[in-house]
């Protein structure tokens, strides 16, 4: 079977630039060209410019706490405590009673739609300093497409917080298991998840009779 090479592949350079933002109906927009070459791999070059605006997009959402703490593990005088990643996002929905609340709490000044704008539009414009800013640019090889005989397989595994090893002979006081959680209050959104969206917060806590006095008290009281 033959392999395409370099010496094959026609050569797509891409290049976008913002030249100037400006403000329509409230919204900010950047214009600037769109430069699309395409090299030949005999060398020829096809050159392809287009002037346009591009929409700067908002989201109605906004970020208010942003948690990631990796997994723990806590021994005090026997009483050992292992978790998960424990992951918590709150954000806030600009269009909703409690999610505009604290969107503008967390933005700490409230403009109007159409000021904002031309306070962003004029910042951006100030920081372009007459020269253009590149927003995409790349440039990558397409190659002849090969007819593929071989056939397999891959799989992928989903890793699992390390949470250290419970020591023999111990007792467990609370094994819980929550989430993963999705609340949205008004607006006020929160999610609540271990290692990824699918996965459930883990909190293992046990008593080692053997590790210290908590550990030994605990462990007494549970038997009896």
């Amino acid at each position: 079977m033959s392999t395409a090479t370099t010496a094959d592949a026609t050569t797509l350079k891409l290049d976008v630039r913002a030249q100037r933002f400006v403000v329509r109906h409230g919204d900010v927009y950047a214009k600037g060209p769109v430069t699309a070459t395409a090299i030949q791999p005999d060398g020829t070059k096809q050159v392809t410019t287009q002037r346009v605006r591009l929409k700067v997009g908002t989201t109605h959402r906004c970020r208010i706490l942003n948690l990631h703490l990796a997994p723990l593990y806590l021994n005090l005088l026997g009483l050992q405590v292992r978790t998960s990643d424990i992951n918590l996002k709150i954000t806030g929905d600009r269009h909703r009673l409690l999610g505009s609340l604290f969107c503008s709490l967390s933005r700490g000044i409230n403009l109007s739609r159409l000021r904002l704008a031309r306070r962003t539009a004029h910042s951006l414009n100030q920081r372009l300093q007459n020269r253009p800013l590149k927003v995409v640019r790349f440039r990558a090889p397409i190659y002849p497409q090969q007819q593929s005989t071989s056939t397999g397989s891959s799989s992928t595994g989903m890793m699992r917080s390390s949470i250290p090893p419970v020591p023999p002979g111990s007792c467990e006081v609370l094994d819980l298991l929550l989430g993963p959680l999705h609340l949205d209050l008004l607006g006020l959104i929160v999610d609540l998840y271990g290692p990824t969206r699918s996965d459930p917060v883990e909190v293992l806590i046990t008593a080692d009779p053997n590790g210290g006095l908590l550990g030994s008290l605990l462990c007494q009281t549970i038997a009896q």
